[in-house]
């Protein structure tokens, strides 16, 4: 999974996830994205969209959300009318589905010139 925020001036860094999230780690998560997002602006005000997964609706993240002093919409799942996020995430799920589609096409070729190799001497 990746995790990242943007929004009309700024774009926090990615995050890359390899195991499935709990509330503590997505608030953790978002502390960070806060923290970075409010850099060099301490005037600016947030809002953040998310969907209703369990971890979005956490009493630790609703806590989070107000100590920090930002307001949350929930939408839909993968809206990207209301969450123009989910257009990134689109482009890059598709963008994973060519890679993988190449690789694996690469990954067979190769393995099998390397097992003719092996099993012929090298010829």
């Amino acid at each position: 999974m990746i995790f990242a925020c943007i929004n009309f001036e700024r774009k926090t860094s990615i995050q890359f996830v390899e195991h499935t999230w709990n509330a503590r780690d997505y608030a953790k998560a978002l502390k960070l994205m806060f923290d970075e997002m409010r850099n060099d602006d301490e005037e600016d005000e947030y809002v953040l969209y998310q969907d209703n997964a369990s971890i979005h609706t956490a009493k630790l993240t609703k806590e989070l959300l107000e100590a920090e002093d930002i307001q949350s919409v929930q939408t839909p799942a993968r809206s990207p009318d209301l969450n123009p996020i989910e257009n990134t995430w689109k482009q890059l799920s598709r963008s994973q589905k060519k890679l993988f589609q190449r690789v694996g096409t690469n990954w067979t070729k190769s393995m099998l010139q390397t097992f003719v190799l092996l099993n012929h001497g090298g010829y």
